[in-house]
C-alpha cells in the first residue's frame, strides 16, 4: 500500500492530537498537546510558510507518522536560506518517520535539528544530517525560595538544591553599559541584514514575532533594546510556569562587550517578573556563551546542532546561531520537570 504525505487541517486536529498523545504516551490533559496550542502551532498565519504546517503519512484511514514544519529564515554570508525544523516528529510503524522526514526535506532548502532523543540522534546522521556546532543550555536562578516552593519536594535533595540555588542567585550581572530595554510591540521598521559575516544566523521578521506573542502556551513579551537611546536590537522573554526563557536576543553588533551588556539588560528585565524563578537560554555561538557566562549564567547541558543540507547551501560552518524561537523550546511545558537548576 502506498504512503502519501498529506497536510492536515483544523478539522483533523483531534485525530492528530490523539495520535501524538499515543506515540508520546502523554495524558489527555498534556499541555503540549492542548488543542489551542496545536491549532496555533500548525495553522495560524505568521511563519513564512503557505498553508498547513502539519503533515502526516497514512496507511488506509490511519495515521502512521506525523511531523510539523517550523520555518527558520537563515541569514548567511551569501544571502537568505529558508530552513525548517521538523517538530512533533512521531511514527507508529518502523521506517515511517524517516519516510516522512525525507518527504518534508524536499520542500525546504535545509532541515535543522537541535538535540533530541537517543533514537533521533542515531537516525538523523544516517539520513545525512551533519553536526554544525553545539547549543549550550544556560540558566540563572532568580528566586530560589519561590522556586523551592513551586516544585515537588524530594527530601534532603530539595534542601541541598535550595541552598545551592540560593548561592547561585547571588551571582552578579555584568554592567549594561548604556543598554536599556523597553517592553513594546515588535518594531516593523527595525530590521537586520539578510547577510552575515561569518556563520548562518536565524532572522525573525516582525510578522513572525507578532505570531509568537499570540502563543497560547506561554506568556511571551517583546522588548526593544537601545544603546544610549539608539535602537540596537530586541529580545523575547517567554515564561512557562516559574521558568522564564530568553527565547531570542539579536543586536546590531559583533562586539563581545555589546553582547554582554545586552544580555545583562535582558536578565534585568526578566527579574522584574515576580513569578519568574529561573531564567534559561541557549547559546550556539561563542559570543553568546561568553555573554551568558559573564552575566552569572551556568551551563546546564548541551545539544548537537544538526543540518541536512543536500545542496551545500550553508557551506561548512563551525556554528549556526540559533535561538529558542527556532523550534518549540520557547513554549513547551514539562510540569514534572519545571526547572533546570
Amino acid at each position: 500500500m502506498a504512503y502519501q504525505l498529506t497536510a492536515t487541517t483544523p478539522e483533523s486536529l483531534p485525530e492528530v492530537a490523539a495520535f501524538l498523545r499515543g506515540v508520546y504516551q502523554a495524558s489527555s490533559d498534556s499541555p503540549n498537546f492542548d488543542p489551542a496550542l496545536l491549532a496555533w502551532k500548525y495553522y495560524e498565519p505568521g511563519p513564512e510558510w503557505e498553508g498547513s504546517r502539519s503533515f502526516v503519512l497514512r496507511k488506509g484511514d490511519g495515521i502512521v507518522a506525523h511531523g510539523s514544519v517550523w520555518p527558520v529564515r537563515l541569514a548567511t554570508p551569501s544571502g537568505t536560506i529558508m530552513a525548517v525544523r521538523v517538530l512533533d516528529w512521531a511514527s507508529s510503524a518502523p521506517g515511517m518517520g524517516v519516510a516522512l522526514m525525507n518527504q518534508i526535506a524536499k520542500r525546504a532548502d535545509v532541515v535543522l535539528g537541535v538535540g533530541g532523543s537517543d533514537d533521533t540522534l542515531r537516525v538523523l546522521p544516517a539520513m545525512g544530517f551533519k553536526q554544525r556546532g553545539t547549543a549550550r543550555i544556560y540558566a540563572r536562578v532568580l528566586r530560589p525560595w519561590r522556586q523551592f516552593r513551586t516544585r515537588t519536594f524530594d527530601g534532603s535533595r530539595a534542601l541541598a538544591r535550595l541552598l545551592r540555588n540560593a548561592n547561585w542567585s547571588r551571582s552578579s550581572l555584568a554592567s549594561a553599559a548604556g543598554w536599556t530595554s523597553t517592553r513594546s510591540a515588535p518594531d516593523r521598521h527595525f530590521s537586520f541584514s539578510d547577510r552575515t559575516r561569518d556563520y548562518p544566523e536565524s532572522r525573525h521578521v516582525a510578522g513572525f514575532l507578532e505570531f509568537m506573542l499570540r502563543c497560547p502556551g506561554a506568556a511571551i513579551s517583546y522588548f526593544s533594546l537601545s544603546q544610549n537611546g539608539v535602537p540596537r536590537g530586541y529580545f523575547l522573554l517567554s515564561r512557562v510556569g516559574g521558568q522564564c526563557r530568553l527565547a531570542d536576543l539579536r543586536i546590531l553588533s559583533e562586539q563581545a562587550d555589546d553582547w554582554i551588556a545586552a544580555y545583562s539588560a535582558a536578565a534585568h528585565a526578566a527579574a522584574q517578573d515576580p513569578e519568574s524563578c529561573e531564567l534559561i537560554s541557549y547559546a550556539s555561538v561563542p559570543v553568546a556563551s561568553q555573554a551568558l557566562e559573564a552575566n552569572g549564567f551556568r551551563m546546564r547541558g548541551d545539544m548537537p546542532v544538526l543540518a541536512l543540507d543536500r545542496r551545500s547551501l550553508l557551506g561548512e560552518p563551525a556554528h549556526l546561531q540559533l535561538a529558542m524561537l527556532d523550534d518549540d523550546s520557547g513554549y513547551l511545558n514539562s510540569p514534572a520537570n519545571p526547572y533546570c537548576t
